[in-house]
């Protein structure tokens, strides 16, 4: 691996880079939106060095948009909150960002693999290819349904309490006499197994906990002080 650094805004090391540009295959950036192209280093300018050139920009609104975002600078915390990601996690009193770092890792790797699936396009028909990475975009589909739950019809995502899975019993953070014990049992079949293991089976296809119940607030009030 070899390191260089550039002042690739004054001449001559901008005439460096763009020499370099020339063999690379994949050319990955993270700043402010678009910086690059504020500075005359845009997406056109480097394909005329290079046509099969992949170009990755990572930052942390996207290279379009609304100014207000896209020339801001984003950080790990920044880009749980504004995705809505930082909802999702933490406890019934209080969100709580991922650690370590979750949005800078994910999007860094997010960057990685399109760069890299766009490599393999670019292989195919010569022609180099523009990727936009936004930080936010990369936590919000990290989220899965949930904020899209909330984009149509309002509806908050649930956080866990006391590290426990807001909808199904089984999964989450359990303490024990002598520790902790981390438990995700899915399905119904998986349930009805552990609740033979700890004494609970016949407790099974009762009124308190119906034939099928895989749900938390049916089950966590006799499975909790297990």
């Amino acid at each position: 691996m070899h390191a260089l650094s550039l002042n690739i805004f004054k001449d001559e090391g901008r005439e460096a880079f763009l020499k370099l540009m020339e063999t690379t295959d994949i050319f990955i950036e993270a700043s402010k939106g678009p910086a690059f192209a504020r500075r005359g280093i845009t997406d056109e300018v480097l394909w005329q060095h290079n046509p099969k050139l992949v170009i990755a920009h990572l930052s942390g609104f996207g290279q379009y948009g609304t100014e207000e975002y896209t020339n801001l600078p984003a950080y790990n915390t920044i880009a749980q909150a504004f995705s809505g990601y930082l909802i999702q996690n933490g406890d019934v009193d209080q969100p709580m960002p991922a650690f370590p770092y979750t949005a800078d890792y994910f999007s860094g790797l997010t960057a990685t693999t399109a760069a890299l699936a766009a490599l393999h396009k670019v292989r195919e028909t010569g022609k180099g290819e523009s990727i936009d990475i936004a930080m936010y975009e990369v936590m919000l589909r990290m989220g899965q349904y949930f904020m899209m739950d909330y984009f149509n019809g309002g509806e908050m995502c649930p956080r866990m309490t006391k590290g426990k899975d807001p909808y199904y019993a089984g999964c989450g953070l359990y303490k024990c006499a002598d520790g902790y014990i981390v438990m995700e049992l899915v399905g119904i079949t998986q349930i009805a197994e552990c609740f033979k293991d700890i004494g609970l089976a016949h407790l099974l296809g009762t009124p308190e906990i119906p034939e099928g119940t895989q749900l938390i607030h049916r089950i966590e009030c006799p499975y909790g002080p297990w």
